[in-house]
């Protein structure tokens, strides 16, 4: 068996949702739960909770009826030297290691380095 509507509700008023769109929209998307509260008590008489008030700002969010989410972050950056290794030089390197022994090629890179 379903509740029954509170009384706001039984009567045609506004949903919860209803109130927390219209105090965002009179507010802002930036809205503290503490400020939306004493909206909806002010201008509808009613008591909604923090928790739902945040709830509902959060499922706004993620459905894209609010501002709010994140874009993508930064892109990575680039080489130091502007240039990447290509899979030719590597070979070359291993090619390098396999003729002289990996201690060598430290020792060289340490050289010219």
């Amino acid at each position: 068996m379903a509740r029954p509507k509170a009384d706001g509700e039984a009567a045609g008023g506004p949903t919860q949702a209803d109130m927390v769109r219209a105090a965002l929209a009179e507010l802002g998307p930036k809205a503290k739960p503490k400020a939306i509260y004493d909206f909806i008590k002010e201008k509808f008489g009613r008591e909604v909770t923090k928790g739902i008030i945040s709830n509902y700002k959060s499922t706004m969010k993620k459905k894209g009826l609010l501002p709010g989410r994140r874009g993508p972050g930064r892109p990575p950056k680039a080489a130091a030297t502007g240039e990447t290794v290509r899979i030719d030089d590597l070979e070359a390197v291993r090619a390098l290691v396999t003729r002289i022994g990996a201690d060598q090629v430290a020792r060289l890179v340490k050289v010219l380095g």
